[in-house]
């Protein structure tokens, strides 16, 4: 008589859930397909533990196990050693009872070719794939950091300097994606890691679709997390780049405000949601975000993807040609009180210094010599240092255009 697995671990969560799940009700990450209901023989069952590896072990003759640093429904992900190439990689092994389910194969291996043929700092790399005792790993590059998803959740929330940084450097990901017509399709904060240098690493390129194939039953399929679907995901209909973007704008969203775009109990809700519902604004939750962030993360929700942006490049446009582009509603009320103060000081301060010169007989031909010394900023914002230089020259042209006065450089 076979052993039931009733449950089985979300990739993303690790929640444990009801094994004829399609996807986790707790974060909305994909699970798998029912047709991994079933029961499995004690020889089986005995696979599973064959995963398990010890610090020091090795896998085989090429890799020596450091330690494991994930989890999930599908496999585990350990830190290891490449004995051959003398580096530490990430080895993403899958369940071997998965290694006999060709369309997980093919998923599996498309992930390491199209990941393999986006080279970009922002992309993690991929070294390569292989087989040992009957489980099937890619190696790729470790990254010493930790997910977007556990930053946020450690965070609650990133400052608008972080999450426009990070958004910036996920963009240049999807740009290089894109232009090899390559479709990410599961873009979420789980598969974008940032490492101790702030670098942001894309990965996952695992349901990914390029948009030069033509198969009409891939584009039928429903792929993704439902948290993270565009609308035309949650239908069912065709995939491109712009659905991405609604993606990303979901990520930008939750960076910001450190909330999810839509809570919801049931895959069903989550689509519905995502089909109809409107998103609300960011400043919402953070009043914080300014005016600028919240229109583009809004265009990237928009339910209609021709209203949406084309590309990320007009996304990187709009993030970049803000000149104050940290700068939030109350930062900017608090700025325009700073420059009238400066500017009601430069004045003060150029009349005072003429009336003290101006108000002493001072012999004819004769002048005063004064210095004009930089000035301080004692504000506690650093965007405001390069006044301590203006309002320095400023005095310096000022009091220069007196007769009875030499101000020296």
């Amino acid at each position: 008589m076979g052993i039931k697995e009733d449950t089985v671990l979300c990739p993303d969560c690790s929640t444990r859930i009801p094994i004829d799940s399609l996807y986790c009700k707790d974060c909305g990450g994909f699970v798998g397909i029912k047709e991994r209901t079933r029961t499995y023989t004690p020889a089986e069952i005995s696979q599973f533990k064959g995963i398990e590896f010890s610090p020091g072990q090795d896998f085989g003759t090429r890799y020596r196990i450091i330690e494991q640093v994930g989890r999930g429904g599908m496999g585990c992900v350990y830190k290891a050693e490449d004995l051959d190439l003398g580096i530490t990689v990430a080895l993403k092994m899958i369940r071997p009872e998965f290694s006999k389910d060709p369309r997980f194969l093919q998923s599996f291996k498309k992930e390491m070719l199209l990941a393999r043929s986006i080279s970009h700092e922002n992309v993690i790399r991929i070294h390569d794939m292989g087989e040992v005792d009957k489980i099937k790993y890619i190696s790729m590059e470790f990254i010493k950091g930790e997910n977007l998803k556990e930053l946020i959740r450690t965070s609650g929330k990133l400052s608008i300097d972080t999450a426009v940084g990070i958004a910036q450097q996920i963009c240049e990901a999807l740009r290089v994606a894109h232009k090899k017509g390559i479709v990410h399709r599961d873009l979420k904060p789980s598969n974008i890691m940032v490492d101790t240098d702030g670098r942001v690493h894309t990965m996952d390129f695992g349901v990914a679709k390029s948009t030069r194939e033509h198969d009409s039953k891939l584009q039928k399929d429903i792929i993704g997390t439902p948290r993270y679907f565009s609308p035309e995901q949650a239908e069912g209909g065709e995939v491109d780049q712009r659905s991405d973007l609604f993606s990303f704008g979901i990520v930008l969203y939750e960076m910001v405000t450190g909330q999810s775009l839509y809570d919801a109990d049931d895959t069903i809700v989550y689509l519905h949601k995502h089909i109809y519902e409107p998103p609300p604004p960011p400043s919402k939750w953070n009043e914080k975000v300014p005016d600028y962030l919240e229109k583009i993360i809004l265009k990237c929700l928009e339910k209609d993807r021709d209203r949406r942006y084309q590309s990320v490049d007009e996304i990187l446009v709009d993030l970049g040609r803000q000149e104050t582009r940290y700068v939030t509603r109350h930062e900017r009320r608090r700025r325009r009180w700073y420059v009238g103060a400066a500017a009601a000081a430069v004045i003060a301060l150029a009349a005072a210094g003429y009336y003290l010169i101006t108000s002493r007989a001072i012999p004819a031909g004769a002048s005063r010599k004064v210095a004009v010394m930089m000035f301080e900023n004692l504000t506690g914002d650093d965007s405001f240092g390069h006044w301590s230089r203006l309002i320095q020259e400023f005095l310096t042209i000022d009091l220069g255009q007196s007769k009875f006065m030499r101000v020296l450089g």
